[in-house]
């Protein structure tokens, strides 16, 4: 019998991908951490947040 297939969203996704980002931009030199880093972070974490919200009636498919 075949174990059960695990399917893994776009939002787990994006939440390993914003970890790593947070990580690596830690590491960045701090001339380019308060700069490129904010704008990293700020961008990552906005697009976990698009994803990670439910749809509106609006943008709903029809059932």
């Amino acid at each position: 019998m075949r174990a059960p297939r695990r399917e893994v969203s776009a939002v787990t996704h994006m939440y390993d991908l914003a970890l790593w980002l947070l990580s690596r931009v830690a590491d960045f030199p701090r001339n380019h951490r308060f700069t490129l880093g904010d704008r990293i972070e700020m961008r990552a974490l906005e697009a976990l947040e698009l994803l990670a919200e439910p749809p509106t009636r609006a943008t709903r498919p029809p059932c």
